[in-house]
Formats: C-alpha cells, sequence, structure tokens
C-alpha cells in the first residue's frame, strides 16, 4: 500500500513555466531523499520525450528508465499551482506530482488519478483547496473509492491447454475470488464469444454480473486457433466504472505500436502486469485508439 505523507503536499505554489516547476518538484524530492540530484536530468528528458500533463489540471512528471538508479526510495511531492502552468498544448497544470518510483507502491496513487482525471469537480477542488487534508483524503481515496482489482496473482501464464474454456476457467475463478462478479456474468461469458482485439489478443466482458472493477488474464503455452485467428492471451474484465482505463490505455498502446510480443514473451506474472500497469520510456505521447465495450455500449477511447 502507498502511503503519502502530508509533508510532500505544498499548497499555493508559484512558477513561472513548466521547467521552474519541475525543478521545484525535483528539488522536492531530492530535499526529502528519495531521489539523487541527477533524478532532475531524467525528469526533463523524459518531458522532452512526451508530455505528462494527463488532463483535468493535472501533470505527472517523472524520470526516465535510464534514470531510476537515482531513485533511493519511492515517493512523491505533490505541487499545487493555483494559478495555473502552461503545461502541453494550451493545456494548464494546477497540480503537479513529482514521482520517484523504485518499486511498484505508488501504483495506487496512479490508479486514483485516473478517477479523479473523470471528475471535473473533484479535479478543481484539488487545484482551489486551501487545506493539506483534503488534497491527501483525495490523492489516498481516504473518500470511498474502489481501487480496480488487477495484480500478479490474476494472471495464469503457459497454462497447458487446446481449448479457450480452460483459459476462461481460470479467469473467472479468480474473478470470483475477488467478489467482483456473479453467476450472470459466468453464464454470459461463456455463452458469448471474446471480442479480438488483434495480435492474439482476446477481450471477454459481459453487461450482465458486474459488481467490481477487475481483470484477470490467461496466457495458453502455446497459441489456440480460435475463429479463424491465434489465441494467445485471453483477458476477462469485470467493468463496474472505470479505473481499469488505465490498464487498458497501456494495452492499446502496446497494440498500437506493435509490440504486444512483450506480453506473450514475458516469463512471470510480475512482467505482464508491470507491461500493463506502468509507462516506459519508449511510450510515445498518447495516440488514440477505441473499441466497443458490451458492459457500457459506448466507445472506449485511450
Amino acid at each position: 500500500m502507498f502511503d503519502m505523507p502530508k509533508k510532500d503536499i505544498h499548497l499555493a505554489q508559484i512558477a513561472y513555466h513548466k521547467q521552474h516547476a519541475i525543478a521545484q518538484v525535483a528539488q522536492a524530492l531530492i530535499n526529502a531523499g528519495y531521489v539523487t540530484p541527477d533524478y532532475l536530468i531524467g525528469m526533463q528528458k523524459r518531458e522532452n520525450q512526451a508530455s505528462t500533463y494527463l488532463g483535468n489540471g493535472i501533470a505527472i512528471p517523472h524520470g526516465t528508465v535510464e534514470t531510476r538508479h537515482n531513485v533511493l526510495q519511492t515517493g512523491v511531492q505533490v505541487f499545487q499551482f493555483p494559478q495555473g502552468i502552461d503545461w502541453d498544448n494550451g493545456h494548464k497544470a494546477y497540480i503537479v506530482i513529482g514521482i520517484a518510483a523504485k518499486s511498484e507502491e505508488h501504483l495506487t496513487l496512479l490508479r486514483q488519478l485516473t478517477h479523479i482525471l473523470s471528475d471535473e469537480n473533484i479535479a478543481k477542488r484539488l487545484a482551489t483547496t486551501t487545506s493539506i487534508d483534503t488534497i491527501y483524503n483525495i490523492l489516498l481515496a481516504q473518500e470511498s473509492i474502489d481501487d480496480f482489482i488487477f495484480n500478479a496473482s490474476m494472471i495464469s501464464l503457459d497454462v497447458d491447454t487446446d481449448h479457450i474454456m480452460t483459459l476462461q476457467a481460470l479467469n473467472i475463478n479468480h474473478l470470483q475470488d475477488a467478489n467482483a462478479i456473479n453467476n450472470d456474468f459466468i453464464v454470459d461469458v461463456i455463452t458469448n464469444p471474446p471480442l479480438y482485439l488483434g495480435q492474439g489478443i482476446w477481450l471477454s466482458d459481459s453487461k450482465k454480473g458486474n459488481l467490481k472493477t477487475a481483470m484477470a488474464i490467461a496466457r495458453p503455452k502455446e497459441p489456440l486457433s480460435y475463429q479463424d485467428h491465434q489465441l494467445c492471451l485471453l483477458i476477462t474484465l469485470s467493468f463496474k466504472d472505470n479505473l481499469a482505463n488505465n490498464t487498458l490505455n497501456h494495452l492499446a498502446n502496446l497494440l498500437i505500436d506493435k509490440k504486444i510480443a512483450k506480453l506473450l514473451q514475458a516469463s512471470n506474472a510480475v512482467q505482464v502486469f508491470s507491461l500493463l500497469t506502468t509507462e516506459t520510456n519508449e511510450e510515445k505521447e498518447t495516440l488514440s485508439v477505441e473499441f466497443t465495450s458490451r458492459v457500457s455500449h459506448r466507445p472506449i477511447k485511450f
């Protein structure tokens, strides 16, 4: 569980431009003992590769993979700039969260941000509040917001099978153990074929029986032949809200960049989880792709 000390939140700060803000955040990370001084170079390089502006007034500057060795311990620094900073193509950032990631502890915070980005009212509260407690409670989900249930234990690799039902059963078992689905979901996904996303990736979901947002993955030892395509990896998604969008965004990037082989060749579940939940220095500015979820009947766009 990621824990952010309240002393790492800085209200009513002033910066004259984006690089000035990044330098301030980097210095705060250094002063807190989270990174070495060279981490600033990685933050600047990462920003030059692609903007770290997320939307709704929030930016998350962080280092590159090459500068991860400059991270001494996982931590963040949250800066509020009430006047706003021009960050990317006319977009203003009001909350700037500098991230130093040594492990995966910060993913809870990042998943929480995806929820904030879908609610303009919450984002506005972050930008205008004069209370550190308010920012702390929103970012750490002290205000009741469910987590997206997905971790390495939800991933089954090298399954020795020649039938999709074996993969589906494994995924369903994981979702049941997480209390994320009921029998209506199970019946629906078993009786309806999954959606083909391309490059051997299939997505199974249902408009029925979704209790929580959760995801399970099963990868056969050898690709299966299914509906005139290869089935190399099956994702089963219980879709209660939009908390899975960040993970689906990473999947979309892998599909667009034709780098799905990374998922299919990953040697363990932790590597698969990391590919779908953390950003790499190889990722480009966000591209756009959409498919229609059978849960919401609306296009999901990334």
